[in-house]
């Protein structure tokens, strides 16, 4: 069976010819949703359109192939796939067998020593590979590992830059007392029944508003051979899970603490995530985060906690339960209030029975008993499609990572995706008071423009419009986000290819000459960062009249170009994206 959605019509008509169309819509319109997923499981059953997915197994062969391919496309100084294929070779090498993981490091160490830009990257792999004390190449990985480290002493020491060490940082004294992730100065209120999240005081432009941490994330499958599966770092030294060749981490303490968030039971399904849902990152979102809430209780209080959902639970919790990620509970607590839902859960259910099915076979995953693993069963599906059908929406992280062969700060990769228990539940604007700023698998929320004392706090969950030219942002905002918009923005359709002329006064003539001025100081180096970046803002509220024109966009990709390179200096991301030698080449003439 290929992807879901592939044979979506062909599986309608068997179910229509077979009799159980009727089953599965009445099912759907019950409340309780843990029912309707178990209708669609016996179906399943008894139609034999169950999948059947087999793992792919650790290969010698397989991580021999891709070294092999890597190190010929390393000789063609074709270094971004080679990085991929190296990472590759890595991942699925077994983990029993030291030759073939060597083979697989060695080949990638070879890649960060002839690029020569990474030596600590190099000399990372060359000792990993010196641990397996293999003494026909020891002595090359002696010489390369001394290079390495000449180069990397030859690196200076740029002095501490206190505005980029401290910036993404609220003060424990500044912190919300019943949210963490958020600073004081955001407060919630109840409005019409919902908790509603306003500014508790005036919040200057440029002011950090929040810190938080993703309940769950899914890398973007360009992302997977390049960044941590947990906390989506880039980096140039990933490591594989010791028990699947699926996935990739930066550090052993990640790998440690995703297995005891969720991977230890993902671990074993992580195969059927792309094969049966065509890459949608809601359906491993969903699934991670259920686990992670089952991981921390027990079947019988996830038992009860499945049967308290819905938006009186979300009106009647406490504040820390709705918006503090450190709640397990606070994933769920969501305003059910999306369109067109009966056609989403048509599908969702048949796909988180797939789901169940293979998790069935997990050791110790549901209880034994028949009768309780029955009621864990619903509960679980009760949980999914909630999360489905209810979740806060879907974030797209963009983030700012160094390309390794260029040396640039950029942002040019695909973006990741992450639910947020505070950040996910904000009202969604075009032209949002706030800027959401990807750190890995956290964001951060800076204050776009002044918000005023109860000024209702926003976020753009499409990206700002500046950043985003489609003509088509209605469209595809509602089928990538479920956001029907009908701000100036979508109706007038404003865009960065399309920009009215400014009609500035005496007052923004003489704030945008000095930022001009200011602007060309610091690419002299006369003008520090932190200058920069609070002028940009100043601007930016000055302008509060000339959105949509080329004025306030030049200062808007001003102010970006500044968050970007915080963005780095927050996560010291790094990955390999130029393609090859000549373009480097090309790019530092040109610089």
């Amino acid at each position: 069976m290929g992807h879901f959605y592939e044979e979506a019509d062909e599986f309608h008509k068997l179910l229509t010819d077979r009799g159980f169309i009727d089953d599965i819509y009445k099912s759907i319109q019950q409340s309780d949703k843990g029912d309707t997923v178990v209708t669609a499981l016996e179906i399943l059953k008894k139609t034999n359109k169950m999948p059947i997915i087999p793992k792919s197994p650790e290969s010698g062969d397989a991580s021999r192939f891709f070294r092999q391919l890597a190190d010929q496309t390393l000789e063609d100084e074709d270094y971004r796939n080679a990085f991929d294929l190296y990472n590759q070779a890595v991942r699925c090498a077994p983990k029993d067998s030291s030759h073939t993981m060597l083979e697989a490091y060695f080949g990638r160490s070879r890649l960060h020593f002839a690029t020569g830009t990474c030596p600590g990257a190099c000399i990372a792999d060359i000792e990993k590979c010196l641990a397996w004390k293999n003494t026909v190449i020891e002595s090359k990985l002696k010489k390369m590992k001394a290079i390495s480290q000449r180069k990397l002493k030859a690196i200076p020491t740029l002095p501490q830059n206190s505005f980029f060490d401290n910036f993404f940082n609220i003060a424990d004294r500044e912190r919300h007392p019943k949210v963490p992730s958020v600073s004081r100065s955001v407060d919630f209120v109840v409005e019409n029944g919902l908790p509603k999240v306003v500014a508790a005081k005036n919040i200057p432009a440029g002011a950090l508003v929040a810190l938080e941490t993703a309940y769950v994330g899914h890398l973007d499958a360009q992302n997977e051979l390049r960044a941590c599966h947990f906390c989506h770092a880039f980096t140039l030294n990933l490591i594989p899970c010791d028990n699947c060749r699926y996935i990739l981490f930066c550090s052993e303490k990640c790998k440690k603490l995703c297995w005891e968030e969720y991977h230890n039971v993902e671990c074993h399904i992580i195969h059927i995530h792309d094969l049966i849902t065509a890459h949608r990152p809601v359906y491993p979102l969903t699934v991670n985060a259920a686990i992670k809430l089952k991981n921390k209780c027990s079947w019988e209080e996830f038992k009860s906690i499945s049967f308290d959902l819905g938006l009186e639970e979300m009106t009647s919790s406490l504040i820390n339960e709705v918006y503090d990620v450190n709640n397990k509970v606070s994933i769920l607590r969501c305003n059910k209030n999306k369109h067109f839902v009966f056609g989403q859960t048509y599908n969702a259910v048949f796909i988180y029975a797939f789901y169940i099915h293979y998790l069935e076979s997990v050791p110790s995953f549901f209880p034994r008993e028949p009768k309780a693993k029955d009621e864990a069963i619903r509960a679980l599906g009760r949980v999914l499609v909630h999360l489905h059908e209810a979740t806060g929406h879907i974030l797209r992280i963009r983030n700012s990572a160094k390309d390794a062969m260029s040396d640039a700060i950029t942002s040019a990769h695909e973006r990741n995706y992450s639910l947020y228990s505070f950040t996910g539940k904000l009202k969604h604007s075009c032209d949002p008071n706030l800027y959401v700023v990807g750190l890995n698998n956290k964001v951060a929320l800076i204050a776009l423009k002044p918000i005023k004392t109860g000024e209702e706090l926003t976020i753009s969950y499409f990206g700002h419009w500046h950043e985003n030219v489609s003509r088509k942002r209605p469209l595809e905002m509602f089928y990538m986000s479920e956001i029907i918009c009908r701000c100036r923005v979508c109706v007038e359709e404003w865009s960065v290819l399309n920009l009215r002329a400014a009609k500035m006064s005496e007052q923004q003539k003489q704030i945008y000459k000095k930022w001009n001025q200011l602007k060309c100081a610091h690419y002299l180096d006369m003008v520090d960062c932190s200058v920069m970046y609070r002028e940009s803002f100043n601007c930016l509220n000055a302008f509060h009249n000339l959105a949509n024109t080329k004025e306030h966009k030049e200062v808007f990709d001003e102010m970006r170009r500044i968050i970007l390179v915080l963005q780095y200096e927050f996560t010291n991301n790094c990955t390999v994206l130029v393609e090859f030698k000549s373009n480097v080449l090309q790019l530092r003439s040109a610089e």
